[in-house]
């Protein structure tokens, strides 16, 4: 009979509807937030599917119906899509066509959660924190004027991620779906303030006098580039392992990384001697910021609320994006300094 209890009571405990990481003991009790903010869309069609991808062509995960409220955890690479799930639930259902639902909030808001699936540029994309939305169609140029050279038209209505600014904001650079460019502001609107952008450098003043760096310093700063972010990059994708497993249902024994990471000092000279540090200066900080929260959350093991999970996951894949490009960028430089050094 004792033993017939304990059974019982070990499949109602498997019923619980709770994501948890296996903690220790010391670690067991959560602390659960359940008054979390969330967003919703409700489905204006009489039924419609929700897919495993962001694309019409992939698999159908279920089938919603008129009037369905479902909350809305993430976003694709144009904004054309948005992940969502059932409320109150843990893990994600799927993705929704964004034409079929009625949204009550400000998509840009949204973390990007897909930025693979229908890219189709070389530029990978990364999610910075600032967004645009698309009024009226618009020319992706290679250049901040309305005489620069047309890469290709932007459909309207997409959310691109905003990358940098002219000193004027009148031009914003942006990443549609691998290809970056720029497009003017009398194109698209933002409810973020733009003004707080980087300033793009190849739109300031041109310096005089340019000083050549000999390869073999470049490639010392590559390499100590590439010795900083390979293990940030290895990290990343444990957490990102962790929480995408926990998302899918899984229980994962919470073994959380140390975390508390900080940024490598680059001074103005060693930017001079690798310009590519410049672009390291401005995106490792988001990086490192969103891996230290992915970690910190992480690191409290337990049961975690629906929205610490979507949160944390989209965090660590954008710190894992982030580290990836830069490496992905180092390797074109050192591929471009080794031959010059004989090697």
């Amino acid at each position: 009979m004792r033993r017939m209890i304990v059974i019982i009571l070990w499949l109602l405990a498997g019923m619980l509807p709770d994501i948890a990481a296996q903690s220790t003991p010391e670690t067991a009790q959560a602390d659960a937030n359940t008054n979390a903010p969330s967003v919703t869309v409700r489905v204006l069609y009489e039924s419609a599917f929700v897919r495993e991808l962001p694309s019409e062509e992939s698999e159908a995960t279920a089938s919603v119906f008129e009037n369905d409220i479902l909350e809305a955890i993430g976003r694709n690479a144009d904004g054309m899509w948005i992940q969502v799930r059932r409320p109150g639930r843990e893990i994600s259902l799927g993705w929704i066509a964004r034409r079929l639902v009625v949204i009550n909030f400000d998509l840009t808001t949204l973390p990007l959660t897909d930025n693979t699936t229908g890219v189709v540029g070389e530029n990978p994309i990364i999610d910075t924190g600032y967004a645009i939305f698309v009024l009226t169609e618009a020319n992706l140029r290679d250049g901040a004027s309305a005489n620069a050279n047309t890469i290709m038209t932007v459909p309207v209505m997409v959310i691109v991620p905003a990358l940098e600014r002219t000193p004027d904001t009148l031009w914003i650079k942006v990443n549609y779906l691998g290809t970056v460019g720029w497009i003017s502001a009398f194109n698209f609107n933002s409810a973020i303030d733009l003004s707080v952008l980087p300033i793009a450098p190849e739109t300031q003043a041109a310096l005089a006098n340019v000083e050549i760096i000999p390869p073999e310093v470049q490639l010392a700063q590559a390499y100590r580039l590439r010795d900083y972010t390979q293990p940030l990059y290895d990290t990343s994708q444990v957490v990102i392992e962790f929480w995408g497993q926990l998302l899918q249902g899984e229980i994962r024994r919470c073994e959380p990384p140390a975390g508390n990471y900080t940024l490598m000092n680059i001074t103005p000279r060693d930017v001079v001697e690798l310009p590519e540090l410049r672009r390291a200066s401005r995106l490792l900080p988001v990086a490192i910021r969103d891996l230290n929260a992915s970690i910190a959350t992480m690191q409290r093991c337990g049961v975690y609320t629906p929205d610490e999970l979507s949160r944390a996951y989209a965090q660590a894949i954008n710190a894992g994006n982030i580290f990836s490009s830069t490496l992905s960028q180092l390797a074109s430089v050192e591929a471009l300094l080794l031959p010059q050094l004989g090697g």
